[in-house]
C-alpha cells in the first residue's frame, strides 16, 4: 500500500470526515455521557443538639421542644450555602431569601421551601441522608 498516493489521501480524508461526523452526532444526541448515580452521603449528628437552628456543612438542623427536622443547606434559589440565622429565621447570605425553622419559604427571591432531608436514629446519633437531592 502506497502512503503518499492520491487514494490513500482521499480515503484518509473521507474516514476522518466520517469520524468527525459520528463524533458530532454522538455529542448532539448525548451518547457520550455516562450517567452515574448520585451518591447519597450521610452525616452523623450527636443527639445532644440544643434547641433552635444549628448549621452543619451541608445540613441545617432545626430542633424544637417536641420535634427535630433536617434541611439541605443549599438555597433553592441559586444553590448558595445557607449559614445564617437571624431572629429565629434561616437566611440565605447571597440574596436574602428567608425561611422559617420549619423550612417554609417566608420571602424570596427563592420560589420554594428548603428541601427536608430524611434521617434515622441509630446508636444515639441522628444519621442524616443528604447529597442525592442537591
Amino acid at each position: 500500500m502506497e502512503f503518499n498516493g492520491r487514494r490513500f489521501f482521499l480515503s484518509t480524508l473521507i474516514g476522518s470526515a466520517f469520524a468527525g461526523f459520528a463524533y458530532i452526532t454522538a455529542r448532539m444526541l448525548g451518547l457520550q455521557k455516562v450517567i452515574q448515580p448520585a451518591s447519597a452521603r450521610t452525616l452523623e449528628i450527636e443527639t445532644d443538639l440544643i434547641s433552635g437552628i444549628t448549621f452543619f456543612d451541608e445540613v441545617i438542623a432545626c430542633k424544637s421542644s417536641d420535634r427535630i427536622r433536617f434541611f439541605s443547606s443549599k438555597c433553592p434559589h441559586l444553590g448558595c450555602k445557607i449559614t445564617k440565622e437571624q431572629n429565629g429565621e434561616i437566611v440565605c447570605p447571597c440574596h436574602g431569601s428567608r425561611f422559617s425553622a420549619e423550612g417554609r419559604l417566608l420571602s424570596g427571591p427563592a420560589k420554594s421551601s428548603l428541601s427536608e432531608l430524611q434521617f434515622s436514629f441509630q446508636n444515639n446519633r441522628y444519621i442524616v441522608n443528604y447529597g442525592s437531592e442537591n
